[in-house]
Parts: structure tokens; sequence; C-alpha cells
């Protein structure tokens, strides 16, 4: 008997390729799959407050939660987490890290903090006039 019909689908576009997949495709006589990598992603957290993990706690000062449960969040599903990185609230510090993100070849940068539509923003600040910014 056969395992499969003509015009089955034995791998679905955008899943990943484990042991079992590779296996059904064989199996349908398929020798050659057209592939991706993963994104590569980096995580920047902005804010002079924030504390690194394990950083004494103090007075106006917040622990930076959201980096790692962003890092944690991105390696999830199945990206490649270049860069983790926290920076103070200045544009030129957005800046630098951006430059940094895109020389480890992230292909997106994700941003917590500093992205509001507020008087004082260094992450919209930073890129004011230049690129293209999607929110």
């Amino acid at each position: 008997g056969a395992d499969l019909r003509t015009g089955d689908e034995v791998v679905h576009a955008g899943e990943r390729l484990g042991p079992f997949q590779l296996a059904a495709a064989v199996a349908a006589g398929i020798v050659e799959v057209s592939v991706t990598r993963a994104p590569r992603v980096a995580v920047v957290s902005t804010g002079s407050e924030l504390l690194a993990p394990g950083e004494a706690p103090a007075r106006g000062r917040i622990p930076d939660s959201n980096g790692p449960l962003l890092e944690q969040l991105v390696a999830a599903a199945d990206a490649e987490v270049v860069l983790v990185a926290r920076v103070p609230d200045e544009a030129d510090a957005v800046r630098a890290v951006t430059a940094e993100a895109v020389a480890r070849g992230a292909d997106v940068i994700v941003f917590t903090g500093g992205v509001s539509a507020g008087a004082y923003e260094p992450v919209r600040g930073a890129f004011d006039g230049g690129g293209q910014v999607e929110f």
C-alpha cells in the first residue's frame, strides 16, 4: 500500500524540519527542499532606571525583567538571539546598540521602553528623520 496520494502535502511551508519531516520527505521521493534560516533577533531594553539581573536594588531603579523575558520568547519561537542589551535613555546609546545589532547580523531589533509618543522617547528620537520605523 501507499502512505501518500498524489497531491498530498508532506511537509507544510514554514514547518521546522526535524527527523520525522525529513523521513516523510524521503519516503515521498523528495530529495531536495527549499529552506530559510531562522531570523536573527536583537533584544534591547531601554531605560536609565533599569537594573541588570543580580544588581542591588536602588531607589528609583527597577529590574529589567523585559529583556530576559523577550530573550526567552524569541528563542522559544526558534529565532536566533544575536544580542541582548540594556541601554540608558539616550538617543546616542540607542543608535550605538542598533549599529552593534546590525553588525551582528540582526534581521529584527526589538526595543522595549522609550518607544511611546511621549515628549522624550529615546528610541523614537534616535531614528527621527532617518529610515523607516514600524511600531
